[in-house]
């Protein structure tokens, strides 16, 4: 997957991934985003989360993107495509972090398969489904080995990731755009 930051609006086939201080950002291309403030668990339990940090989770970053298969399905088809929408949820998200940085804050990066910060020392993990479930409303299923979340279009076919940043909601929403070209298969 190709992935790069755009200075400035731009179109491209896959649409573009822009914030907004609330609600669910549908991007077109099987990506929706949004932010928020942080729920009480994460503003009580933050230094447990997030051991290196100095100062608290400001906003919480949502990214689900479609999968092509329900997540509680089981075999090689399902695993691939998990294993791509990682990548791709761990690119995106390090591509928000970078913008973040350049702007001061601190922002972690959660790997959907572990619930662990990417880029500092792990601490307590963070289930993806339990803070999409919160945030948005969302209904959540039982599914094979995990809890399946599920989206109001796409049903239990989406992939959940997390971000923490200490910078504030409506200061999210001043990013440059995120353009992605997916790779083959997606």
């Amino acid at each position: 997957m190709l992935v790069s930051v755009a200075r400035g609006p731009q179109t491209h086939p896959c649409g573009r991934v822009t914030g907004a201080p609330s609600g669910l950002i549908p991007t077109g291309d099987g990506l929706d985003w949004s932010t928020h403030p942080p729920s009480s668990y994460i503003l009580r339990h933050w230094g447990r989360i997030l051991p290196d940090w100095s100062g608290p989770v400001q906003s919480v970053i949502i990214l689900l993107q479609r999968a092509p298969l329900p997540r509680w399905g089981r075999g090689a088809p399902v695993e691939l495509a998990k294993a791509r929408l990682r990548d791709r949820a761990l690119a995106l998200g390090s591509i928000l972090a970078a913008a973040l940085s350049q702007q001061g804050y601190q922002t972690a990066v959660f790997d959907p398969r572990t619930g662990l910060p990417l880029a500092t020392t792990p601490g307590a993990p963070l289930d993806d489904v339990a803070v999409a479930q919160y945030l948005l409303g969302y209904r959540t299923e039982p599914g094979g080995y995990c809890t399946c979340l599920l989206h109001p279009r796409w049903g239990g076919a989406v992939y959940p990731s997390t971000l923490l940043s200490t910078a504030l909601p409506h200061q999210i929403d001043g990013l440059p755009l995120i353009r992605t070209q997916p790779t083959k298969g997606e």
